[in-house]
């Protein structure tokens, strides 16, 4: 466990916030963990708060937001040490526009100095509803898509780097997903690790899980299959810190190709 006090791994001696997202062109990214002191002031002092809720609010004017403690880095806040230890790494914090201003949002994070900020993909009448859902609680989405409460789940595409061999070849994959896939509304973001598309049509809302399923299958080879078929269902809010890397999950202007030319490292480690 790590707490407020760990400085070892995530030890930067240039400055604690000289990783998080500022990069300049021809400044390549540079990963490492962020202690728990800089995660809980990355939401205190530098998230943009703006940005992140326009992003959200093109999949739902009432978006469910999660958080992850810290499972996965081993760096979480004390308080989560029993949930930890009963795997529970999620918190789905429910719609906190409901109950907090824009502004409010990064205060809100900062009290979990998450590991990661998500939103739930899922398009929802009333999330009261699926708070009780026995399906919900044991993770078992696919469901949702025959649930008369169920509005449609945004489409997404994750690209690790890890599967396509580094990051210069998932940044080539998410252009190569973003240019095949026959919707208007497609956003490309760098992850943190990686890459994710975004497709805000109307008409993707409505696929289903078999159709989902096909498109899993005709891009496997570039992404995990599960956030594509639906059955995964959060991906990082825009504008968040990625927990595991240090780095700020950014909406592209251009091509992924474009900023990794600008921002990857020129020598990866595979």
């Amino acid at each position: 466990m790590r707490d407020s006090g760990s400085r070892d791994r995530g030890s930067n001696p240039r400055g604690a916030t000289s990783f998080l997202y500022h990069l300049s062109p021809n400044n390549p990214v540079e990963f490492r963990l962020p202690s728990l002191e800089e995660r809980r002031r990355f939401y205190l002092k530098h998230f943009d708060y703006r940005r992140a809720v326009a992003f959200v609010k093109r999949h739902d004017d009432n978006p469910v937001f999660a958080v992850k403690l810290g499972a996965n880095s081993g760096i979480y806040d004390p308080r989560f040490e029993e949930k930890i230890r009963r795997r529970v790494n999620v918190l789905f914090l429910g719609p906190l526009l409901e109950r907090h201003s824009p502004r409010e949002l990064g205060k809100v994070f900062a009290r979990y100095a998450p590991e990661g900020v998500y939103y739930w993909r899922n398009r929802v009448r009333e999330y009261a509803l699926c708070r009780v859902c026995p399906h919900k609680r044991r993770r078992d989405y696919s469901k949702c898509f025959s649930c008369s409460n169920f509005r449609g789940q945004e489409l997404a595409f994750d690209v690790d780097a890890d599967v396509n061999g580094d990051l210069k070849g998932a940044a080539r994959a998410t252009d190569l997903i973003h240019d095949e896939l026959p919707y208007r509304e497609k956003v490309r973001v760098f992850s943190g690790r990686g890459f994710h598309v975004h497709v805000f049509d109307e008409e993707a809302y409505a696929l289903d899980l078999e159709e989902r399923k096909k498109l899993a299958k005709r891009f496997e080879r570039y992404i995990d299959p599960w956030v594509t078929a639906g059955n995964a269902t959060l991906i990082r809010l825009p504008y968040t810190l990625n927990g595991l890397s240090g780095t700020v999950v950014l909406p592209l202007p251009s091509t992924a190709t474009e900023f990794c030319r600008q921002h990857c490292p020129e020598n990866e480690e595979k």
